[in-house]
């Protein structure tokens, strides 16, 4: 099972009380604060490419969040590589990294009518889009998703950090496309193997 989580912040509030909605009895108007215990790449099960059955892993980026009250759970996010792609936030050896062994590289989308960096097959290269792989799109969702591999493994290489041990609320990293995942899923198998001239990340998050 995974399930999707936003952050609700004070403008939230405003409008849903202009909507007229009913406020929720635990609003506060502060986000809640997050401190970032761990960073990911992240690879699920095998499964077949859309287009010529080769079989292929999804990828994504993990993080792993540690909320500062007692009462809120640890969240275990997987997001799209093009999230962090989009924000400027992978060095261009590590995009040539992701290319040369995992084959996420840059496709232009129909769908989304956008060119991104993204999974494609090993075989035909045809793109294997996010909209698939984290939002079940007409049930054809990878495994990340797919309510009939409700605990399937997913397994988690670390990366360097991508931000100090302090609480921020991390708005960026509640994106629509992200999935939450129980930590029963998470098989922690070291860090990913990276040559050492590879800088992962172009700066923090705060």
């Amino acid at each position: 099972m995974s399930v999707r989580i936003t952050p609700i912040t004070s403008s939230d509030y405003i409008r849903a009380l202009e909507n007229g909605q009913e406020p929720d009895e635990y609003y506060s108007p502060n986000p809640v604060l997050y401190r970032i215990d761990s960073v990911g790449f992240v690879a699920g099960e095998y499964r077949p490419c859309w287009k010529c059955q080769q079989t292929i892993r999804e990828f994504a980026i993990g993080v792993h969040l540690i909320p500062s009250e007692d009462y809120q759970y640890d969240i275990w996010s997987l997001i799209p590589v093009a999230h962090f792609d989009q924000a400027g936030f992978f060095t261009t050896e590590f995009k040539a990294f992701l290319k040369q062994w995992y084959c996420i590289d840059y496709r232009f989308s129909k769908t989304m009518n956008q060119r991104y960096l993204a999974l494609t097959c090993n075989r035909c290269g045809a793109l294997q889009g996010d909209n698939f792989i984290f939002n079940d799109f007409n049930g054809q969702g990878g495994n990340f998703v797919r309510p009939d591999f409700p605990l399937q493994p997913v397994h988690w290489l670390d990366l360097p950090p991508l931000s100090d041990n302090n609480y921020h609320p991390y708005v960026f990293l509640f994106t629509d496309l992200s999935v939450v995942i129980p930590v029963q899923r998470v098989i922690r198998e070291g860090a990913l193997s990276i040559p050492p001239h590879v800088r992962v990340w172009t700066k923090p998050l705060y």
